[in-house]
């Protein structure tokens, strides 16, 4: 039986930051589910590769950009005794009169990566996977990560590109795969001209949200609805191989909270999901070996 390589993992940004969208609010109730994870992942026997919010904003807001490592330390130790990979999260943001905006200039966006390693090194963080927020990435922020030693970057969301009030990011021509990034072109291969980095892009499948006139590519949630994860997952199935598999969600989904029309939110869909798709990859041959994004490059 082949297997395929799962990596779980979890973006550990504020409250709502998904959903809701306001970059200037910073609640961080979310974060009192995982111990919860933790237990359920033990017993499934899954790796977490958990990112952890170090960036400017946070630097701005409690006067260390360490805040949130340092605060929580006992939790992070936890994890990563059981294994867990601690990688890193930055969002780039800029401070301007009406609050925070994405920073979209590529020198500037490169500049806050390095300013912010530098606090996380003489805190004694130094992880080898990163994660940007809001999938933004560009040709001199991937340089950059490259540049400091960063082994996994997995910001990609293949497939995918947005510019809108919200988001703006650019991954169609990635794919659905790792690669190491090519120098001209963050989003696609470079074979022998490429960055030793190694980009593990967040698995995409088509998915039709009730409120969509057509599939879109979005990452694999399994905080989504169990009917929607469940359609989901035949479509990973149907198409490529997928040896390597990212899924991905954030703490306030945990929260037992009303549901949207693409997420379940709470725990009932969300262990039911995780083991469906393991079911589902055993069931056809590919049982599921979890990792974490640092043995990506092993």
């Amino acid at each position: 039986m082949s297997a395929s390589r799962v990596y779980f993992t979890i973006d550990l940004d504020p409250d709502y930051l998904n959903t809701v969208s306001d970059r200037n609010v910073l609640r961080w109730e979310g974060l009192k589910e995982l111990p919860r994870l933790r237990e359920e992942a033990a017993r499934r026997g899954i790796r977490i590769t958990l990112f952890l919010r170090v960036d400017r904003q946070i630097a701005d807001v409690y006067g260390d950009a360490m805040e949130l490592v340092r605060r929580h330390g006992a939790m992070w130790r936890a994890f990563a005794d059981e294994g867990h990979e601690l990688a890193w999260h930055p969002h780039l943001y800029r401070a301007t009169p009406d609050g925070y905006v994405l920073e979209t200039d590529p020198e500037a966006g490169a500049d806050l990566l390095r300013g912010t390693w530098d606090a996380m090194r003489q805190g004694g963080f130094e992880p080898v996977s990163v994660r940007i927020g809001e999938a933004w990435q560009c040709n001199a922020t991937m340089h950059a990560l490259s540049a400091l030693g960063l082994r996994v970057d997995s910001t990609a969301v293949p497939g995918r590109t947005r510019d809108d009030a919200k988001r703006r990011f650019d991954w169609g021509p990635t794919p659905n795969r790792p690669y190491h990034p090519a120098r001209h072109d963050y989003r696609v291969s470079g074979g022998a001209d490429a960055l030793p980095i190694l980009e593990v892009p967040m698995t995409t499948v088509p998915i039709r949200a009730p409120y969509d006139t057509r599939p879109v590519a979005r990452y694999l949630n399994p905080t989504y609805h169990a009917a929607i994860w469940r359609e989901a997952v035949s479509s990973l199935l149907a198409g490529d191989p997928c040896r390597d598999v990212v899924l991905i969600c954030h703490p306030d989904e945990l929260m037992p909270r009303p549901s949207n029309d693409l997420h379940s939110f709470g725990w009932d869909d969300f262990l039911r999901n995780l083991d469906h798709l393991h079911g589902r990859l055993a069931g056809t041959g590919r049982e599921p070996s979890y990792r974490t994004l640092a043995q990506a490059c092993t």
